[in-house]
């Protein structure tokens, strides 16, 4: 899947359990962007230097994916309700 804006990543990261994981079965899926590439894509295609530092943060953390998934999903969030405060304001 292509996905080719903030608000389309931050949609398509979904936080899951491991129950949740399981109760998927063999049909189930997980939603996966890898972080790293997330950071450079939003600093090199976006240009958002602060997310993209915010993002290289987590990645840097060293947790697992589904640990980071909540905490990318919040500043994607952040940044995008920060955007469309700016645009209300013009």
């Amino acid at each position: 899947m292509d996905l080719g804006s903030l608000a389309e990543v931050e949609e398509f990261l979904v936080p899951m359990t491991a129950e949740d994981i399981i109760a998927g079965g063999m049909q189930g899926s997980i939603n996966h962007v890898d972080p790293a590439l997330l950071a450079s894509w939003v600093r090199e295609t976006i240009g958002d230097l602060e997310l993209a530092d915010g993002l290289d943060e987590l990645v840097e953390s060293g947790k697992p994916f589904g640990v980071l998934v909540p905490a990318m999903k919040s500043l994607l969030a952040e940044r995008l309700a920060q955007c469309e405060a700016a645009q209300s304001q013009e």
